[in-house]
C-alpha cells in the first residue's frame, strides 16, 4: 500500500499545479478550478491502481477536471449568463517581452480572449496549444472524435484572429 501511495502522491505532486493552471487558462475561476482538480483526484484516487496502468494517465485526469469544470459551468449558465468586462490594457512602447508588466497584461489579454470562446472550442485550444496535446490526445481527454477536434480547433483560431482583444500582438 505504501507504494501505491509514494506513486500516486509522486504522479500528483509532479501535475498539481498543472492541471491548475490549464483549467485557468481556458477560462475557469482559479478556486473554481482547484475544486474541480481536488474533486478529480478523489476519484483518480479511488481508480489509482487501474488509472496507474493507463498509457497516460494524466489525460484522464484531465477529463475529469474538464467534464467537472464543464458541468458547472453549464449550471451556472442556467442561472445567469456571466459577462466579464476587460479594460483594455494599454501597452508603454518601450515594453520588452521581458518586463513582467508586459506579460501581465499579454496573459490578461489572452485570457479574456479565451473567456470569449465557447467552452468547447476554449478548452481544445487550451489542450492542443497550451499543453501541447496532439489531435488524438485532446479527442481523449474530451470525449470527442479526432475530426471534432480539428473543427473546433478551426473555429477557435479564426475566432481568435478576428478578436479585438489580440488586434494588437497580430499587428506584430
Amino acid at each position: 500500500m505504501a507504494a501505491v501511495t509514494t506513486d500516486f502522491d509522486d504522479f500528483v505532486g509532479s501535475r498539481h499545479q498543472r492541471w491548475v493552471r490549464v483549467g485557468v487558462l481556458a477560462g475557469w475561476p482559479q478556486q473554481d478550478v482547484e475544486d474541480a482538480v481536488q474533486a478529480a483526484l478523489s476519484t483518480l484516487w479511488r481508480r489509482w491502481r487501474r488509472v496507474s496502468a493507463f498509457d497516460n494517465p494524466d489525460a484522464y485526469v484531465m477529463k475529469v477536471v474538464i467534464n467537472s469544470l464543464k458541468k458547472d459551468a453549464t449550471r451556472r449558465a442556467r442561472r445567469a449568463r456571466r459577462t466579464a468586462g476587460t479594460e483594455s490594457r494599454t501597452r508603454q512602447s518601450e515594453a520588452t517581452d521581458n518586463d513582467p508588466q508586459e506579460q501581465v497584461a499579454r496573459s490578461a489579454l489572452v485570457r479574456a480572449a479565451l473567456s470569449d470562446l465557447p467552452p468547447d472550442q476554449r478548452a481544445t485550444i487550451v489542450l492542443r496549444y497550451f499543453l501541447d496535446l496532439s489531435e488524438k490526445d485532446t479527442a481523449d481527454v474530451l470525449g470527442v472524435a479526432a475530426g471534432t477536434v480539428k473543427s473546433r480547433t478551426s473555429r477557435a483560431l479564426a475566432a481568435l484572429a478576428a478578436n479585438g482583444h489580440l488586434k494588437e500582438y497580430q499587428e506584430r
